[in-house]
C-alpha cells in the first residue's frame, strides 16, 4: 500500500514542486483494536500448534492485553518476576542444582518484557493519524483500471487475514529467534 500510494503521489505531483505529506495507516478508516488482536492471537496458536523449545505444545488461552504498562510490569512481576526471584535464591542456596531450569526461565521472561518494550508506543499510542491527504490522492485516481492497480485504501485491508497469515508469523520467524 505504501509503495502504491508513492508511485501515485510521485505521478501526481511530478510537474509541481509541493509538500503534501501522505500518511498512509489503517487509523481511524479501518481501526485496529486490541480485541481483534487478541482474537488474531488465539486463532494463530490454535491454527499453528506452537510447541516451546522442550516439545511440549503451547497451550491455546485467550488473551488479555493489559491498558497500560504499569498494569504489564504490576502483572509481571507479581506472577514471574517474584517466583523467578524465589528459584534464584533456591538454587543459591542449593549450590546451583536449578540452574538451567532459572536459566531458561529468565530467558522466556527476558524475551516477553523485551517484546513488550518493543510494542508498547503501538499498543498504548492514543493519537490518531491523519489521513485526509491520502484520500484526497485516492479520489484522484481517474479510473477503477488504476483504483484496482493502485490500491491502497486501508478500509481494504482485512486485518484478520493480514494478522494471522503476515504479521504473527513474522514476529514469531524475526523477533522470537
Amino acid at each position: 500500500m505504501v509503495a502504491n500510494a508513492m508511485i501515485l503521489a510521485i505521478t501526481t505531483h511530478s510537474n509541481q514542486h509541493s509538500e503534501v505529506i501522505y500518511h498512509v495507516s489503517s487509523s481511524v478508516r479501518n481501526l485496529v483494536k486490541t480485541s481483534t488482536i487478541e482474537k488474531c492471537v488465539y486463532q494463530y496458536i490454535v491454527k499453528n500448534h506452537q510447541t516451546r523449545s522442550d516439545g511440549k505444545e503451547i497451550k491455546a488461552n485467550k488473551l488479555h492485553f493489559k491498558r497500560t504498562m504499569t498494569s504489564f510490569h504490576i502483572y509481571m512481576l507479581l506472577h514471574y518476576r517474584l517466583p523467578l526471584e524465589g528459584l534464584r535464591l533456591m538454587n543459591l542456596a542449593l549450590f546451583g542444582l536449578f540452574t538451567q531450569q532459572y536459566n531458561t526461565y529468565w530467558r522466556e521472561y527476558k524475551r516477553v518484557m523485551l517484546l513488550a518494550d518493543i510494542y508498547a508506543p503501538y499498543a498504548f499510542f492514543k493519537g490518531c493519524f491523519d489521513d485526509s491527504n491520502l484520500e484526497c490522492l485516492r479520489k484522484a485516481m481517474v479510473n477503477n483500471v488504476e483504483m484496482k492497480l493502485f490500491d491502497f485504501d486501508p478500509v481494504n485491508i482485512e486485518l484478520d487475514d493480514y494478522l494471522i497469515n503476515i504479521h504473527i508469523p513474522g514476529v514469531i520467524k524475526y523477533l522470537l529467534k
